[in-house]
């Protein structure tokens, strides 16, 4: 097996959960708005669509990585093919969504659905750079999301049993801790997390460009795990 056939496969990944996922945000989209109030009142209603997406492409790279892994050796492919593979079934999916996204919200405003979203609220003009700075902000964002998903996929199964139960317990208390902060520094809190999600809507393109980085850096971390994976895994629970 080669990079092609590993990217072609990869990318198989997601053939019947794209268009469930679309199908789905389609529907409910459309419920909400024929029920909503807003809709005859003239005001508009977040679409979300770019947060679902994201959440998506999370789960599935959370997915993606044990099949494929057996799969790769079982046809005698190489780890660096696997990865390489990936890479590339990342980069495409991810334009792919945000290709839909732009898709679907300009045929929901386009047939009167007031959809808001930050696709059309960024403070950028004229509008054709508005679209194309959310976008590569958007698609940079998609991938550090996926790469992490990846990380931790590929490096809780390299973990033995034991492994697993500590990094689950010292996760578990890292976000008690950050739940704590959170509540005893509420104000600093809720202004480091509107910052947080603000930025990348003032600085699109910086914003791209330090997920794009981190992103790489976590791939580079994934395959220091993946590169000499034992066999024996390949059948470890």
């Amino acid at each position: 097996m080669n990079t092609a056939t590993s990217f072609r496969y990869q990318l198989s990944d997601y053939r019947y959960a794209f268009p469930i996922f679309y199908g789905i945000m389609i529907v409910l989209y459309i419920a909400a708005g024929l029920t909503s109030q807003t809709l005859a009142q003239g005001e508009s209603f977040t679409s979300g669509l770019e947060t679902s997406s994201q959440w998506f492409l999370f789960v599935a790279a959370m997915c993606t990585f044990r099949q494929n892994f057996l799969v790769h050796l079982q046809l005698g492919a190489t780890r660096k093919t696997l990865v390489k593979g990936w890479i590339c079934a990342a980069l495409v999916v991810d334009a792919l969504l945000v290709l839909f996204n732009l898709v679907i919200l300009g045929v929901f405003l386009l047939s009167g659905f007031p959809v808001l979203s930050p696709l059309f609220e960024m403070g950028l003009d004229p509008f054709p750079l508005r679209l194309f700075a959310n976008s590569v902000q958007m698609y940079c964002a998609n991938l550090l999301l996926m790469s992490i998903a990846y990380l931790l996929t590929c490096g809780f199964y390299r973990l033995n049993k034991i492994g697993k139960w500590v990094v689950s317990i010292l996760i578990g208390g890292a976000l008690f801790l950050f739940g704590n902060f959170a509540i005893r520094y509420e104000s600093l809190f809720d202004a480091a997390l509107d910052a947080f999600f603000t930025f990348p809507y003032t600085h699109p393109f910086l914003s791209g460009g330090f997920h794009l980085l981190a992103a790489a850096i976590i791939m580079a971390l994934c395959w220091l795990i993946i590169r000499d994976i034992p066999e024996r895994n390949s059948s470890a629970s």
